[in-house]
């Protein structure tokens, strides 16, 4: 971890659960960032063995608990019991961390999404897998991925049903996941009022803010698509630009808040250093064009390839979905709403936040 950090004392402890394998335990509080780099570090570790054509190799997994889980245990003195929940969800976890493994790195390594919901698939007809929240937010993402909305929203449904007694913090982003499907789907009060929950559950995290603001993006997006359809019939309506002017306000607003996550998570990656600088600007461009060119479906087709070198990139995710909304026509479905009655319980909700008369 470095001079700088200290995050492990003599309470910290390794030890053997019967099926699972080792556990190591720290026994002080870490960062996100900390965490990610102890994540990051253990594939690369603990596989160093000799002979290097060995056919055995550890499957590592971390599991986080949420520091206000921990606070809240020790306040009412239940902290034994969390222990055991903890070690519940290690032997819950083992039983399916090969298929977590395997999805995951088809996912996020690979670009495999169709390989990796499939892997999922015959994992949740596991009793472990039945469980496991992070399997069916990694089924939502591939689902988004592979422009299946409905399958994301089922996907996501449960898991944020699962996720709601998770140890882990991954309530959060089932529930923000889930915003984005009814959002998809042309239901934005609804993806409006989960993503504001999510953000209420947990005041400190950015994701919910960030899942929001990119939201707003999107029916910008939309919407000045559907004045461009429309100026041939007619001059856009003054309504138009008001909602226009509100859902950029609140956009914005959104999106300042996790601006420090979205230095670490977006296209600023050690491991790409050198092919950012020439490969993620060619593929955005080459979107980009078919965008102007009015070619939503190429332009869903391209950045989907692209997304196989950059799969974590999540830049590449939203366009993707920009261009397949438009593919069918989603901005006039949004269009005729936003500029309709059906606009005022969402400028309702934006006012009541961000302000304004």
């Amino acid at each position: 971890m470095g001079d700088d950090t200290k995050v492990s004392s003599a309470g910290g402890f390794v030890g053997e659960l019967s099926g699972a394998g080792v556990v190591i335990v720290l026994d002080s509080l870490v960062t996100k960032g900390q965490l990610n780099r102890i994540r990051s570090a253990f594939p690369s570790t603990i596989n160093r063995i000799t002979p290097t054509n060995s056919p055995m190799r550890r499957v590592a997994w971390v599991l986080d608990v949420p520091a206000q889980r921990i606070w809240d245990a020790a306040e009412k003195d239940e902290l034994t019991k969390l222990a055991n929940d903890v070690e519940q969800w290690a032997l819950d976890v083992s039983s399916v961390v090969d298929y977590v493994a395997q999805s995951s790195t088809l996912a996020h390594e690979h670009g495999e999404w169709d390989a990796a919901l499939r892997c999922i698939r015959r994992a949740l007809w596991t009793e472990g897998g039945k469980k496991n929240g992070y399997l069916y937010r990694l089924a939502t993402n591939c689902s988004f991925s592979l422009g299946d909305r409905p399958s994301a929203l089922r996907y996501a449904s449960k898991g944020v049903k699962i996720s709601r007694d998770e140890l882990g913090s991954g309530f959060v982003r089932s529930m923000c996941q889930e915003a984005d499907a009814y959002l998809y789907l042309g239901d934005p009060v609804r993806a409006w009022d989960l993503y504001t929950a999510a953000a209420k559950a947990s005041p400190g995290h950015p994701l919910p803010r960030y899942y929001r603001g990119q939201g707003l993006l999107l029916l910008t997006k939309l919407l000045d698509l559907y004045q461009r359809d429309s100026v041939e019939y007619g001059k856009p309506s003054n309504l138009s630009k008001e909602v226009m002017d509100e859902l950029v306000t609140g956009a914005m607003n959104d999106l300042t808040v996790p601006a420090d996550l979205l230095d670490h998570w977006g296209l600023i990656s050690e491991s790409y250093q050198y092919r950012n600088s020439y490969l993620v600007p060619t593929l955005m461009g080459q979107g980009l064009g078919y965008l102007l060119n009015r070619a939503p479906g190429p332009t869903a087709s391209r950045l989907q390839s692209a997304r196989k070198p950059f799969p974590k990139d999540d830049l590449f995710c939203r366009e993707y979905i920009f261009a397949k909304c438009w593919h069918r026509g989603l901005q006039r479905k949004y269009g005729e709403l936003l500029t309709g009655d059906a606009w005022e319980p969402l400028r309702v909700r934006l006012r009541r936040e961000f302000g304004g008369r």
